[in-house]
């Protein structure tokens, strides 16, 4: 009876069959979408080209593996070198016995596809081994010999020195890099240099800023900063700029600097070089958070391409306010204008940087910002600064 009904009618035989061939193609394009995944061959995985490998900051390690085959890798982390068959060292990846493993672990390879872990926890300046071997998942065939790695982690904020040729002599700094940037160092990264002020002064060959509340004190005590910090020591109340701008040139030589996001944080003295260095070296900064310092306003509209934050309590006895304020004023007067953000902590005194760097200090018990109950975020605001 359909047929006969459709006979003598093309154009609906037409529209029929049209209908039944977009169903079949319909149906063609599901199966296709829900095609298995590839199956894991059998036979022992091969590392890929340059794996297994254990980048490594101060107090953590990312063991990264790869393999042509779908696989499970065995993994520990040694604090004395161990001698592993493939066989023990996946025993004691599972159930470690020796007392030597400090971290263990299995991980699950796809083929051809690159899977890190991390581990965090260990100690600086400690040498420690990584030992990992890969057994196949289609038929528990295992490398025949164990991949063994040593490294040694660094420090977190460590030492080094640039010749000055300002002041004929050589300039100790503390240099903090992220975890991040020890481990992959291929990368640029954002640099923060800290000044110190008058109590930060130090004898030649001595650092003496690990104190007051300043920013290298504030990363001693554990505190991760999210750029690189390199904090410059002074043997001169007045800083000079130029041993500033020597060691910018030394880090930009010699640590991975994304020389668009450089950036310049001062105290008390160091406020001073901050906004002075701006004065004299106006292009090379992206931003810059002076603290209870002050400037020479007649350098400031030369900085007005720097994005300025800055900070005084609300009354200073040792740095008048009006050092800050008249610095703030000139520059946001430049043509075109320019805006800084100037703000004042409600309480009297000097060392409101301790607040400034560190938004859990107890003297956030002494009184906020004025107008906002938000406690200022420097780090996420400088990240956020481009040349």
């Amino acid at each position: 009876m359909y047929n006969r009904y459709l006979e003598g009618k093309p154009n609906a035989m037409n529209k029929f069959n049209n209908s039944i061939l977009n169903v079949f193609v319909l149906l063609l394009v599901a199966c296709g979408t829900n095609s298995p995944t590839p199956q894991a061959q059998p036979g022992v995985p091969n590392w890929a080209a340059g794996y297994p490998k254990v980048p490594f900051g101060a107090t953590s390690v990312d063991i990264v593996l790869q393999t042509d085959n779908q696989s499970n890798a065995f993994w520990v982390v040694t604090d004395q070198p161990v001698t592993f068959t493939p066989a023990d060292l996946k025993t004691q990846s599972a159930t470690p016995t020796n007392p030597a493993i400090k971290f263990k672990g299995t991980s699950s390879l796809v083929a051809n596809t690159e899977k890190t872990e991390t581990v965090a926890g260990l100690a600086q300046k400690k040498k420690y081994y990584a030992y990992v071997v890969s057994e196949s998942v289609a038929d528990s065939k295992i490398q025949d010999k164990v991949t063994a790695i040593e490294f040694t982690t660094n420090e977190r904020q460590g030492q080094g020195q640039y010749q000055s040729t300002a002041e004929n002599r050589q300039c100790l700094f503390l240099m903090y890099r992220p975890e991040t940037v020890m481990k992959y160092p291929g990368a640029k990264y954002p640099l923060l240099v800290f000044l110190g002020g008058n109590g930060e002064v130090a004898s030649q060959g001595q650092i003496n800023m690990i104190r007051n509340g300043s920013l290298p004190e504030f990363i001693s005590l554990g505190n991760d900063v999210p750029m690189m910090v390199m904090s410059i020591q002074h043997t001169n109340t007045n800083w000079n700029t130029t041993l500033i701008n020597e060691g910018i040139s030394f880090a930009l030589a010699n640590y991975p600097v994304d020389d668009k996001k450089i950036y310049l944080t001062g105290i008390s003295g160091g406020g001073f070089g901050t906004w002075n260095y701006a004065g004299d070296f106006p292009t090379r900064l992206a931003a810059m958070v002076p603290i209870s310092g002050g400037g020479n306003t007649g350098k400031a509209c030369g900085m007005k391409n720097i994005a300025v934050w800055t900070f005084t309590n609300n009354t200073d006895g040792i740095v008048n306010v009006n050092n800050t304020s008249n610095m703030v004023n000139a520059y946001n007067a430049c043509t075109p204008p320019s805006s800084a953000k100037y703000d004042k902590f409600t309480d009297d005194g000097h060392d409101c940087w301790r607040r400034v760097y560190d938004k859990n200090h107890g003297d956030w018990s002494k009184g906020g910002i004025a107008g906002t109950t938000t406690k200022p975020d420097i780090y996420t605001w400088l990240l956020s600064k481009s040349k």
